[in-house]
C-alpha cells in the first residue's frame, strides 16, 4: 500500500518537492495504519518525527496557495477540534487520533483538513456499519480510526481540490 501511495503521489506531482513530502506523508500515514491497527495505538515518537520535519518542510514549501500561517492555523484546528471532541466523548476519541490530526493539518491546508475530518469519518461509518450488518461487531465495538484517518488524509491530499471545486459548483 505504501508503494502505491508513492505511485499516486508521483503521478499526481510529477518530480517535484511536493513529491518527497507526498512520500513523507504517505509514509507516516502507513506508519500509522499498521501501529493503530497492531497496536491500537498511535506512537507519539513517530508524529513528533514527522511534525518536526512537516513543520520545517512547510515553511519552505508551502502546500498549494497556502502560507505558511495557514499550515500553523490547520494544526492547531486539527489539535483543538479533536482534543475537545475526546473530553466531551471521555476518551471516545484517542489522544494519538488528535496529535496525527494536529500533524495533518500542518500538512495540509485548512480546508484539506476539514475534508480530511469529514471523509475519515465518513470511510469509518461505512466501516462500522458494514461490520454491523455482517455482525462481525456492535455498537459497543472498538475500531481503530487511525486507518480511516490515513485513508481520508491521503484522499483529501491527492484529490481533495477538485473534491471542493466539485462540490462548490452546486452552491
Amino acid at each position: 500500500m505504501t508503494g502505491l501511495g508513492f505511485v499516486l503521489v508521483y503521478l499526481r506531482y510529477d518530480l517535484t518537492w511536493e513529491t518527497l513530502l507526498g512520500m513523507l506523508f504517505v509514509s507516516l500515514l502507513s506508519i500509522i495504519t499498521v501501529a493503530d491497527l497492531t497496536y491500537r495505538l498511535i506512537p507519539n515518537k513517530v508524529l513528533l518525527l514527522f511534525f518536526l520535519l512537516f513543520l520545517v518542510m512547510r515553511f519552505f514549501w508551502p502546500y498549494g496557495d497556502a502560507s505558511y500561517v495557514a499550515h500553523l492555523i490547520g494544526m492547531a484546528a486539527g489539535f483543538l477540534f479533536f482534543f475537545l471532541l475526546a473530553v466531551i466523548t471521555r476518551g471516545g476519541m484517542g489522544g494519538g487520533d488528535t496529535k496525527l490530526f494536529a500533524v495533518i493539518g500542518m500538512f495540509l491546508s485548512p480546508t484539506l483538513l476539514f475534508l480530511t475530518v469529514f471523509l475519515s469519518s465518513a470511510f469509518g461509518a461505512l466501516y462500522g456499519l458494514f461490520l454491523l450488518a455482517i455482525r462481525r461487531a456492535t455498537r459497543k465495538s472498538m475500531i481503530p480510526f487511525g486507518p480511516f484517518i490515513a485513508l481520508g488524509a491521503v484522499t483529501a491530499y491527492l484529490y481533495g481540490s477538485a473534491i471542493v471545486d466539485w462540490y462548490l459548483s452546486f452552491y
